[in-house]
């Protein structure tokens, strides 16, 4: 089984149909999303439109819950109109789907266990990197309780064990923030007593994306 892990897409249409592409043509069989869907790029209806069609499970991110909650003040921040932007431009359908999204899932595919969040199993917004400490990574661990914890929301690619469980993140679609603009994602390969995760940028004209002060 292989498994296309993507995640903080941010309403980069382009970027995620390269993706998508790329993933398919190494022989990607099914979609897992750590959420994230709008944000930053112009197409974020026609992004979770997309999304909707082709994962077989995803999660709500922190700039999802910011967008649906988002309600109109008179003195409006950046960070505030971006949301009430992306919240006008989706569907009733996109809202819908992305307002039945779960923080977190946990599941089996292929005969281990996973646990899919945005942040961490603690915490939506909980930034997980090569240098959180190993005590935390371990704590998250007997947290999940799963063989794989699969997050996203710090846009960096992570492969890290800890104990018996994997922390993969994808790395980000949409929202590159260092200097290789390109979309990133995971390809996870699953079979009876061996696993592999390989991470791919792909090439992909560069969107133009909104200004915001928001962690993304």
């Amino acid at each position: 089984m292989k498994i296309i892990l993507l995640g903080d897409v941010h309403g980069n249409l382009a970027a995620l149909e390269a993706v998508l592409a790329d993933g398919w043509k190494k022989g990607g069989e099914l979609v897992l999303n750590t959420g994230d869907y709008v944000g930053q790029g112009p197409f974020p209806d026609e992004t979770v439109s997309l999304l909707a069609a082709v994962e077989i499970l995803g999660v709500k991110g922190n700039f999802d819950k910011n967008v649906l909650r988002a309600r109109a003040e008179k003195d409006a921040s950046p960070k505030r109109e971006l949301h009430l932007w992306n919240q006008k431009a989706l569907s009733k359908a996109s809202r819908k789907y992305l307002d039945g999204l779960p923080r977190w899932r946990r599941f089996l595919l292929a005969g281990k266990s996973f646990f899919l969040t945005h942040g961490s199993p603690a915490d939506r917004e909980e930034n997980v990197t090569a240098e959180t400490p190993e005590e935390r990574f371990r704590e998250l661990a007997d947290m999940a309780g799963t063989d794989f914890v699969l997050a996203g929301h710090t846009h960096e690619p992570l492969a890290k064990k800890a104990g018996t469980t994997w922390f993969l993140n994808p790395g980000t679609v949409g929202h590159p923030l260092g200097e290789d603009k390109r979309p990133c994602y995971a390809l996870v390969t699953l079979q009876p007593g061996y696993f592999r995760v390989r991470h791919y940028r792909v090439d992909c004209p560069e969107p133009q994306l909104s200004e915001s002060t928001e962690n993304p």
